[in-house]
This record gives C-alpha cells, sequence and structure tokens, in this order.
C-alpha cells in the first residue's frame, strides 16, 4: 500500500525537479548547440576597433569566468573578463578594450543545455591581418575525462544498484494475509493489520539487500559529485582539483549545475532513508522513488533534452533508465538475496517472480531505446560514422548478451532454484559483469555528442541563368573547409555546358565577398577545395561563368551549419 508519507515525499521530489526544469536558463532547445555568427565576423577586417565581440549560437549556453577570451596582435588578453548574455542565454557579448591594428583572436567555451562543453576560436582583423596568435591549446584534459568517466559509471552504477535492491526487496513475500480460522470453524476478518503478524523468514534477506541500497545511493551521490567537478572544470577549462574550489560558485549559477546538484541531494536522501532499518522495514518504497527521482534529473540535463522532439525523447528516456534500473540493478540484488533466503519455495518464488519482471522491462528497455537512438542518430551514416554512433552498437551487443544469458537464466536455472540457487547465482555473476561494461559504454555515450549534430548531409541544389543551369554541391556543409563542386548543364539540366573561365566568391551578411580559388577538372565541372566558410549560418556563393565571351552569373543561399 502507498502511504501518505510515500505520497507526499513523491509529490516534493516531483516539485523539486520541477522548478530545477522550467528556472532560468530553460528555454526550449532544439538541437547540440551551435555557433551561427559573430560580430566582427570570422576573418571580417575592420577599419575601426570595435567596443565589444559578440557570439550568437542556436540555443541558451551557460558560461562561466573566461567564457570568452580576446587577444590582442601582440598576445595580450584585450578582453574585459566579464560576459553578458541577451536573448535567454544564446547571445554572449565581450567588452574589448584595445585599438591596435593587426589580427585579433577570440576564444570562446560554453556549456550547451545537454552538459557538454563546446569550444572554439576566430580571428577579426583591425586594419589589417598581422595572423592568429597562439592561446594555449584547446584540447581536452585526459585527467579530466577519466575523472568524468568514473563518476559517471559510478553514478549510474549505484543509482541502480539502490534501485533494483528496493524493487527485489518489494518482490519478497509479503506478510502473510489468509484468514483465519477460529476454534468455531468461522473465518475471522479482522484486518492484517489488526491480527498478530507472524514473523518473516525473509529478515536476512532483506538485510542484505538494505546494505546494497544503503552502498548503492551512497555510490550514486559520491559518483554524482565527481562528475559534477569534472563538468566544472571543462566548463572553466581548469584542473580537476582546481575545479573542486570551483563548484560551489558556478553550479549553483546554471541550469546543469543544479540539476547536478540535486541529483546529489536526492541520492544523499535515499541513502539516509536506506540508513534505518526500520523506515526500510516498514517499506523500501522510498529508497525507490528518491533514487529513481536523482535518475530524472541524468534526462533534464542529457541529451534528450536537446533531441528535435523533446517529449518523446525525454519520456522513452525516462522509461529506458527506470527499465534498466530494475533490469540490470535488480540482478545484482538478487544475487544478494537469493542465498539468504531459507527456503527453497522462497527462493523459487523470488526468481520466478523477477523472472517476470525482468521481461517486462527488456521489453521496455528494446522499444525505449530504439526511440531514443532514433532521436539522437537519425542516419545510418551517423551510426557508423560517428563515435556515439559505434559506442551505441556496442551498447546494443551487450544488451543482446544479457537478453541472451537471461532468457538461459529464465528457461534452464530458474526451475533449479527450490533445489539449489549455485548454477543460477553462477550465472547472474556473469550478467552483471556483462552489465558492468555495457554501463561503462553509457558513461562513455552521454559524454559524446549526439550522432545527429556530427554528420550533416551535403547540400546540393541547382541554378538556373541565361539559359543555363549550375549545379552546386558543398560538402559536408558545415562551419569550416568545405568541398564546392560545380556542374554546369544545359537549360534542362541534362546535357553538360562547356565554359571558359570560372569565378567563385563567398559572403554574408556580415562578411564582405571574397574570392576563392577554383581548381577545373573538365569543360564543365570545377570545383573548390577547403573553401573556408567559418561560420554557421547564410553564406551567399556567387558564380561568374564565361561561355563565348557571354557572363553568366549564378547566386545561391547555402545554409552553413
Amino acid at each position: 500500500m502507498v502511504t501518505v508519507r510515500t505520497r507526499l515525499l513523491v509529490s516534493v521530489l516531483a516539485a523539486i525537479l520541477l522548478v530545477l526544469v522550467l528556472g532560468p536558463g530553460a528555454s526550449p532547445a532544439g538541437a547540440h548547440a551551435t555557433l551561427t555568427g559573430t560580430s566582427p565576423a570570422a576573418e571580417e577586417v575592420v577599419d575601426a576597433a570595435p567596443d565589444t565581440v559578440e557570439l550568437r549560437f542556436d540555443e541558451p549556453v551557460e558560461t562561466v569566468e573566461g567564457a570568452v577570451r580576446v587577444f590582442g596582435p601582440d598576445g595580450e588578453r584585450v578582453d574585459a573578463g566579464t560576459v553578458e548574455t541577451a536573448d535567454g542565454g544564446a547571445t554572449l557579448r565581450a567588452a574589448v578594450d584595445g585599438d591596435a591594428e593587426g589580427t585579433y583572436t577570440v576564444a570562446w567555451r560554453v556549456t550547451s543545455q545537454d552538459s557538454h562543453t563546446l569550444s572554439g576560436s576566430f580571428v577579426y582583423h583591425v586594419g589589417t591581418r598581422t595572423g592568429a596568435v597562439d592561446v594555449g591549446g584547446d584540447g581536452g584534459d585526459v585527467t579530466t575525462a577519466w575523472v568524468g568517466g568514473a563518476g559517471r559509471w559510478l553514478g549510474f552504477a549505484g543509482a541502480l544498484a539502490a534501485i533494483g535492491a528496493a524493487a527485489v526487496a518489494l518482490l519478497l513475500a509479503p506478510r502473510s494475509r489468509r484468514p483465519i480460522l477460529t476454534d468455531a470453524g468461522a473465518i475471522d476478518t479482522r484486518a492484517a493489520t489488526d491480527r498478530p503478524t507472524p514473523a518473516r523468514d525473509d529478515g536476512d534477506a532483506l538485510d542484505r539487500l538494505r546494505v546494497v541500497a544503503l552502498v548503492g545511493a551512497v555510490a550514486g551521490a559520491v559518483g554524482a559529485a565527481v562528475a559534477l567537478v569534472a563538468m566544472v572544470a571543462e566548463s572553466s577549462g581548469r584542473g580537476v582539483y582546481d575545479a573542486i574550489a570551483l563548484v560551489g560558485d558556478i553550479a549553483p549559477d546554471t541550469r546543469t549545475g543544479r540539476l547536478a546538484l540535486a541529483r546529489i541531494g536526492l541520492a544523499a536522501v535515499a541513502a539516509l532513508l536506506a540508513a534505518v532499518p526500520a523506515l526500510w522495514r516498514r517499506s523500501p518504497l522510498p529508497v525507490l522513488v528518491a533514487t529513481a527521482a536523482s535518475l530524472v534529473t541524468v534526462t533534464l540535463a542529457g541529451h534528450a533534452w536537446t533531441a528535435p522532439n523533446r517529449w518523446i525523447a525525454v519520456v522513452s528516456d525516462l522509461a529506458h533508465l527506470g527499465a534498466v534500473a530494475v533490469w540490470t540493478g535488480g540482478l545484482l540484488a538478487l544475487l544478494v538475496a537469493l542465498p539468504a533466503l531459507p527456503t527453497g519455495e522462497g527462493r523459487a518464488r523470488l526468481a520466478t517472480r523477477f523472472s517476470a519482471v525482468a521481461l517486462g522491462a527488456v521489453v521496455v528497455v528494446a522499444v525505449s531505446g530504439t526511440v531514443s537512438g532514433w532521436q539522437q542518430v537519425r542516419t545510418l551514416d551517423a551510426l557508423t560514422s560517428t563515435a556515439y554512433g559505434r559506442l551505441l552498437l556496442a551498447k546494443v551487443a551487450g544488451f543482446a548478451v544479457l537478453v541472451v544469458l537471461g532468457w538461459l537464466n529464465r528457461s534452464r536455472l530458474v526451475p533449479l532454484v527450490e533445489r539449489t540457487v549455485a548454477p543460477l547465482t553462477r550465472s547472474l555473476w556473469i550478467e552483471v559483469a556483462v552489465a558492468a561494461v555495457v554501463l561503462g559504454l553509457t558513461a562513455a555515450l552521454i559524454h559524446q555528442p549526439p550522432a545527429r549534430a556530427e554528420v550533416t548531409e551535403p547540400y546540393q541544389t541547382t541554378v538556373s541563368a541565361d539559359g543555363a543551369t549550375l549545379d552546386l554541391t558543398v560538402d559536408p556543409a558545415t562551419a569550416g573547409p568545405n568541398d564546392l563542386h560545380l556542374y554546369f548543364l544545359d537549360a534542362a539540366g541534362t546535357a553538360p555546358l562547356a565554359v571558359d573561365a570560372v569565378q567563385v566568391t563567398a559572403s554574408t551578411s556580415d562578411v564582405p565577398a571574397r574570392s576563392l580559388p577554383v581548381t577545373p577538372v573538365s569543360t564543365n565541372h570545377v570545383t573548390v577545395p577547403g573553401a573556408s566558410l567559418p561560420s554557421a549560418g547564410t553564406w551567399t556563393i556567387e558564380v561568374t561563368a564565361v561561355r563565348a565571351g557571354v557572363p553568366l552569373v549564378f547566386t545561391s543561399e547555402v545554409p552553413i551549419r
């Protein structure tokens, strides 16, 4: 029975999460954050030094001290050290105090709403080009990456163990509530709570499960804390040790930080509940609810929150996490509880009940994992060519191994439990080991950018002008180097059209037109290899082809991500 206390606990936890989600910085996000434009524009030559540098993103981002640094031609910092935000956090502005002629280098580092740290740099020029200065490496710290991965694994493993222990405890044989016959042969219809309750024969198993839940909840809190320190280290560009002192200043001011703190607090609540034997014996449900709530914060701060179909992704991710927790966390709990039950009948009953629950959880994991995978991958190319996609494939392989092992247990070993638990426990050890590996893949997976954000299709279009057709392809159509392929065809767009000379320029609303070097391939085909389109946004590609002394001008608006 769900008590009033339990309902109150659930309501309070839901209210806390709602405040965290709908609080400042929680405006909708459509995808992994992308820099869409800057002012001054990348590579732009301006006549006078600007007072501010502006960066525009396609969704709100979070910043810490030093998020935008500007270096003058001599390599010295010329920014004021503070960053102002606008458009709900999607626009950043840094004041600049430098008027020397030459090249200015802007280095930036922000945190996306899916908790990923993004960084980059660009240059602009005042009066003349003198060359970018070295502002230091921007690669990730290997130590930070390992610490973050270990924290994420421990946080997940602890939470799953606590939920699995609570779930298995709920599956243990309840107190007897069968009607009692009186001496006269009549049925005693009093409620079970009005009658003396016989002693439970599962006390040792319950105590063992309580220890698992307690250790798991503590491990979940510690792992989440370690992952938070690593996240602060990444977002601030500091080492792990230095980042510890910054957690108190940075975490409460950002949405992802508040969610991480909530996760730690909820795991701590679960640990406190599991630490009191009387509360645990009354009902393991509060421990399960508090730990499950801590996992909700993972979804709200992860890839699902920035998926194209946010609420479909969030619901499927929550279902996935819940089913995985009951299934894989329950494997460890079952391994601990089975040998502690004194009777073969009790062991068989628990194993059979968990087998049925695990079967349902596997179905939920498969369906919700497919939905979540589609939300984050979208294409076969993204599945096979990105780190996210390859880790996902490895995770699916691990899932398949667990399913096979689970089916063998269900069909062959569970029926033997009433006589002996040894064969099942040996198999459970293998399942737990495989689950630990899959969990490690998950810890790595959630730190990768979604595959859908890493792979984009080349942009292709056709443009007509004066009885001729241009077939233009821009690959990969993302900020940075791009290969342009230009095919000249007749008016119908079917037959090749020979041209004598070709000139190509590229520009945006912020960047004046500049000529791109052209490489002829054939009489109707030219390429522009490695064309620099340094910022996301709409670029105007203008192509002038000369045929028999007559110029043909083609203009196309090309979206660059």
